[in-house]
């Protein structure tokens, strides 16, 4: 996918962790982050909430996991648009231009429709 990136000219930085995203974020400027959501110490969510605190994101979800509560979880949690790995290439490019404008696609749900915690992963 970074290559896929680089190709539509985009300027891709990677980070495999919930503390080296919050690294990168203190030392890159970026339009939008496109964020998995299971790192190996703790969750998109978990980043994109931290990150948040200090500056506004924008941003988008990018799981394997295809789960209403996820897209539930992941809206409540402030990504705009939630893509499915594995989906079109387009798809991504799509969501991350929606974002980068600041149009949401997933709909925040309601409070009390929001899972109290993380699915299980099998």
């Amino acid at each position: 996918m970074k290559t896929y990136l680089g190709l539509m000219g985009y300027t891709v930085e990677l980070a495999g962790s919930v503390a080296a995203g919050r690294e990168l974020a203190r030392t890159t400027e970026f339009d939008v982050l496109v964020c998995d959501i299971h790192l190996p110490d703790g969750t998109g969510w978990d980043l994109l909430t931290s990150l948040r605190q200090e500056q506004p994101v924008r941003a988008v979800a990018f799981s394997a996991y295809d789960e209403p509560d996820y897209h539930a979880l992941s809206a409540a949690a402030g990504f705009l648009d939630y893509i499915v790995k594995g989906s079109p290439p387009e798809l991504l490019v799509e969501a991350i231009e929606r974002a980068a404008a600041g149009m949401a696609v997933v709909e925040k749900p309601p409070v009390a429709s929001v899972p109290e915690k993380v699915p299980p992963t099998s």
